[in-house]
This record gives C-alpha cells, sequence and structure tokens, in this order.
C-alpha cells in the first residue's frame, strides 16, 4: 500500500517541476482552445442605393442622385443565409446618423428586402451602412444628393 502512495506523490511532484519547463519553451499542460470566430449568417450579393424597387430588383441605382429627388432605397440581396436573423440599415448624412431600419433575412438561398428614406432638401454626402444582428458593419455604400 505504501508503494503505490509514494509512486503517486512522485507522479505530482514530478509534474510540478517539468510543468515550468513546459511553459518556457511555450507549451502548457493543458492547452484552452480560443474561441471560433463566428461565422457569417448571410452574404451580401447585392447592396445598391436606387429611387425604386420593381419586381424585387433595384431601378435607378447610382451613385449621384438629383436635389430634386424626393426618396430613395436601399436594396439589399442577401444570399447563404444559415439560419434567420435580421439586419439594420443605417442612413448617414454627413457623419450624423439620420434614420435606421430593421429587416428580416430568414434562413434560405437568398432573400431579397428594401428599406427608404427621404432625402429630399437633403444635398450632400451620404452613407448607408448595412449592419447585421450584433450591430457590426457588413458592408456599406456612398452616395450623393446633388
Amino acid at each position: 500500500m505504501k508503494k503505490k502512495i509514494i509512486v503517486f506523490v512522485s507522479v505530482v511532484v514530478l509534474a510540478g517541476i517539468y510543468a515550468p519547463a513546459f511553459a518556457d519553451q511555450g507549451m502548457t499542460q493543458t492547452t484552452a482552445q480560443a474561441p471560433a470566430k463566428a461565422t457569417a449568417l448571410f452574404q451580401v450579393k447585392q447592396l445598391v442605393v436606387c429611387t425604386g424597387v420593381e419586381n424585387r430588383a433595384p431601378v435607378g441605382a447610382a451613385e449621384t442622385f438629383s436635389a430634386d429627388t424626393q426618396k430613395v432605397f436601399a436594396f439589399l440581396d442577401a444570399t447563404k443565409i444559415t439560419e434567420d436573423t435580421q439586419v439594420t440599415f443605417v442612413w448617414m448624412f454627413g457623419q450624423k446618423q439620420v434614420s435606421t431600419f430593421q429587416a428580416p433575412l430568414k434562413k434560405s438561398v437568398r432573400w431579397r428586402t428594401f428599406a427608404s428614406k427621404t432625402v429630399s432638401g437633403m444635398k450632400g454626402d451620404w452613407t448607408l451602412e448595412l449592419k447585421d444582428a450584433d450591430g457590426n458593419t457588413v458592408k456599406s455604400v456612398q452616395f450623393k444628393v446633388e
């Protein structure tokens, strides 16, 4: 019985001696895995600013709109949606956020959606940001009203 206890104590003592040596070599007794980076729940096939949406397609996509344009649309064509989620369209005028709109994306091969913003009389530089459900900017589009 005494031999078993001595062997156990010897192993514990040796582990305590060699563990610092492993650490000095960049090795540890236990390895903690870093959390895996979350994969995107969808891919953006197309994100454009346009003057309308007809038959689930953008109409009048452009980077510059005339000052008499009343309303523009953000059109999103998303693919490979692995689970139900949502996106947020964030409208920025200059550096200031002026509007947001949340839209669902359902698990599917393809999902199209859009949001609109009245820009009448608001000449200048605009940015449309598309954010995922965690608030990360997935894509942005810049446009101008002049």
